[in-house]
């Protein structure tokens, strides 16, 4: 898959935990530790999570597949496509 071998373009700033869906509330898939290298595909909207005001969250592939990592929790290059 072109995502696999593809460089990391995003970077975790704060250790978080990716979900099989847009919303903290939906099945966990990976904890990322601060300075995870991800591959990012897309960004999309999903919940809010208490404490941000931000609803974006960001489809990112990792060992475990892919899944969404909050946006609050991820550098991402300019200009990142909708999913």
């Amino acid at each position: 898959m072109a995502a696999e071998t593809a460089s990391p373009n995003g970077v975790i700033t704060r250790a978080t935990t990716s979900y099989s869906s847009p919303s903290n509330q939906s099945a966990p898939v990976s904890s990322l530790p601060k300075d995870t290298q991800l591959q990012v595909q897309c960004v999309v909207e999903g919940q809010t999570p208490p404490g941000s005001s931000n609803f974006y969250w960001v489809r990112v592939n990792d060992a475990n597949g892919s899944s969404f990592v909050h946006r609050d929790a991820i550098t991402v290059a300019p200009g990142l496509r909708h999913c």
